[in-house]
């Protein structure tokens, strides 16, 4: 599967990402979720040291952000094509925001099957969110509503004491 880039980065490098759909439904419920990446994007990344004085890798241009810490740079310095789980920020939609890229334990399918779970129980809590927020904004719409017509029938009947009246103060 081919993947849209994102805020111009190229993402040849993503083998699982969930649809923006679903991202926007795992933001209801918190503000991460998973990808599986097969080496890392073409991006210029800093040579920075972690707080242990260990080798690792950083991007952070134009709201982008990429963590690649200590062990996951080794393996990459070994192999241009480690599997790695992505925790990704779900903040921005036209941005690349991996808080941690961590080496993937196991084959590409395990990996994806293990990420597409974690995402799985967000995306699920986020519907019936989202059904929740969706049920909140039609009952409302309905109160407003019989309001309204309540608000309609008072004018009516005031107006029509008022008429009465005035029929009664001219008898």
């Amino acid at each position: 599967m081919t993947y849209e880039p994102v805020g111009g980065i190229r993402s040849d490098h993503v083998r699982y990402r969930p649809s923006m759909d679903e991202i926007e439904l795992i933001g209801k419920v918190g503000p991460h979720y998973y990808e599986i990446w097969e080496g890392l994007p073409d991006v210029d990344f800093k040579d920075v040291t972690d707080r242990a004085g260990r080798a690792a890798l950083r991007f952070d241009s134009d709201g982008h952000y990429i963590w690649v810490p200590s062990n996951s740079t080794e393996a990459y310095d070994r192999n241009k094509q480690t599997l790695f789980f992505v925790f990704m920020n779900t903040s921005s939609r036209d941005k690349i925001r991996a808080w941690w890229v961590s080496t993937g334990d196991g084959d590409l399918d395990y990996l994806i099957e293990r990420a597409k779970g974690f995402n799985e129980e967000k995306i699920v809590d986020g519907r019936r969110i989202a059904y929740d927020e969706e049920a909140k904004i039609e009952a409302d719409r309905r109160r407003r509503i019989e309001e309204e017509k309540r608000d309609e029938e008072l004018k009516k009947r005031k107006g029509d004491r008022e008429k009465k009246n005035k029929m009664d103060k001219w008898w």
